[in-house]
């Protein structure tokens, strides 16, 4: 029987990243590093900050404590700061992107413990960027830190980022939770059979909808009407997007865990909403530890590729 590979994709989502993060921090009898147990870990945006925590080495009780500090750094905004309410330029200063980064991420892609992909877009060439070390060396001196901010920098949050001439801006766009991409870059540089791929998809939470019943209510929608929930729903279809395709690449076992329920409103730059998100992710973590092992131990009995976990 052919080797199976374990590949853990971590979504993007600013603040809600506590989401994953809180998840694994509640792994019961994980008595080693996280590389430990998993061959590949991909992520964009948020998810890639946290895979190329993990592949460093940190403790997920450690990452944890990591990713509070940083968000509330990174976000938290007093009144007469310029960027804040300026029309003009990003929301966010990346200055202060980059210095959380640096001392957190400062080994190089190829130093690290664990084989990662994260995806981001060059704005400025109009094509995709998919950083990895998986030995083709073309990534191997890029230090974790700068691809980090490259695929966390989401237009209109952070500027465009610049490390080696080009304009870099958030991998989310392309896939929110980088399923497809990571299986590929895994079969097209490692040689792995989509067969042989054991995959766990974590989301970052799911906005609770009004529901509403009759179809006939969308007729009369406006532009002002569209405009609110756009980015929302463009975010949700890029990932159903993602777990349909996953499910049409004969993965030998793939699983999608998002079951957290987020209120409509809730921004994923909102700092202040870290605790509660927890809060609502730890009434999860029993289910997901049983969903993580269950998975780890898939080899003998593959799952039915496209189970969902919602």
């Amino acid at each position: 029987m052919a080797r199976r590979y374990k590949i853990l994709v971590i979504g993007g989502g600013g603040i809600f990243g506590i989401v994953p993060a809180t998840m694994m921090n509640g792994l019961k009898n994980l008595d080693h590093p996280l590389y430990n147990y998993v061959d590949v870990m991909g992520g964009t945006s948020i998810g890639g900050i946290l895979s190329l925590m993990y592949a460093q080495g940190y403790t997920p009780e450690f990452t944890v404590l990591c990713f509070k500090r940083m968000v509330e750094k990174v976000f938290r905004r007093g009144f007469f700061h310029p960027r804040r309410w300026s029309p003009l330029g990003a929301k966010y200063s990346s200055a202060d992107l980059q210095a959380v980064l640096r001392p957190l991420l400062d080994k190089e892609l190829h130093q690290l413990d664990c084989r990662v992909v994260v995806p981001v877009l060059d704005f400025l060439h109009r094509q995709v960027k998919v950083f990895d070390n998986m030995g083709d060396g073309d990534d191997d001196g890029m230090p974790g830190w700068t691809v980090g901010v490259a695929t966390s920098s989401a237009p209109t949050y952070f500027d465009p980022f610049d490390c080696v001439g080009t304009a870099f801006i958030d991998g989310g766009l392309l896939e929110n939770i980088p399923i497809v991409t990571t299986c590929t870059a895994v079969h097209d540089k490692m040689g792995v059979d989509f067969k042989d791929m054991d995959v766990l998809a974590i989301g970052t939470g799911r906005i609770r909808k009004k529901v509403r019943k009759d179809p006939g209510c969308y007729r009369s929608w406006t532009i002002g009407h569209w405009m609110h929930p756009l980015v929302d729903m463009l975010t949700e279809a890029n990932e159903m997007a993602s777990v349909f395709w996953a499910g049409q690449l004969g993965l030998g076992d793939f699983r999608y865990f998002d079951p957290v329920v987020l209120e409509e409103g809730w921004d994923m730059d909102n700092w202040k909403l870290v605790d509660e998100v927890e809060r609502r992710t730890g009434e999860w973590r029993g289910d997901f530890n049983k969903v993580f092992w269950d998975w780890m131990t898939s080899d003998q009995t593959p799952a039915e590729a496209g189970k969902e976990v919602r």
